[in-house]
């Protein structure tokens, strides 16, 4: 375990999430390939907010969210694909990172994992070989956390979270991500939109 995201993962999960940023996921794959992924966009969710999956307590699914910090909490979404997660803050409390977005290792540039789903997919992670590996560990062999040369607090991007109702849940502020990859996804967004426009004659 490197010491500094045993460190790191004592901050609360408002401290840690943006501080991921610019830092690694390593996968060593069934062909013995190491993927080494860099953080560029993940959520915070905690058991205080209806947004997170903790927020009516512990249940089977979610029992990784109230262990030991540094852990995965893989979920099922849609009926079509896998989440991946890391569980954050003292044992007892409710609290995970969704891994959202990375940048692919530079020799496997086209690997899409811009997007939760696609993350899982194209990294072949599931609920059943991986939810609650410690990925504080590279020992597992599996999927874990590798320290980078991160990204200064100042240039992290902050915005509220994708995806979810404002009738269900609060617009919290909880997203963080890479400047580049921030105004990346603003360009595919008004890009989207302009199709949708010309669509409707508008």
């Amino acid at each position: 375990m490197d010491r500094r995201f045993a460190r790191l993962f004592k901050r609360p999960i408002l401290e840690l999430a943006p501080r991921l940023v610019g830092h690694f996921l390593v996968r060593r794959m069934k062909d013995g390939r190491v993927l080494r992924c860099t953080f560029a966009e993940v959520e915070a969710y905690h058991e205080s907010e209806p947004g997170s999956h903790a927020y009516k307590g512990v249940t089977k699914r979610n029992a990784v969210m109230f262990g030991l910090p540094g852990h995965a909490y893989v979920y099922f979404v849609y009926g079509m694909y896998y989440c991946l997660n890391i569980s954050a803050e003292a044992v007892g409390v409710g609290a995970a990172i969704l891994v959202r977005g990375l940048l692919p290792p530079e020799d496997e540039p086209d690997l899409r994992l811009n997007g939760p789903g696609l993350v899982c997919k194209n990294l072949d992670i599931d609920r059943a070989r991986h939810n609650s590996l410690n990925l504080l560990d590279e020992s597992n062999g599996h999927i874990w956390l590798e320290w980078g040369r991160g990204v200064p607090m100042k240039s992290v991007v902050m915005t509220p979270r994708i995806g979810l109702s404002t009738r269900q849940a609060p617009d919290l502020p909880w997203r963080f991500c890479l400047p580049e990859w921030n105004r990346g996804r603003a360009s595919s967004a008004e890009s989207t939109n302009a199709s949708r426009r010309r669509s409707r004659g508008l």
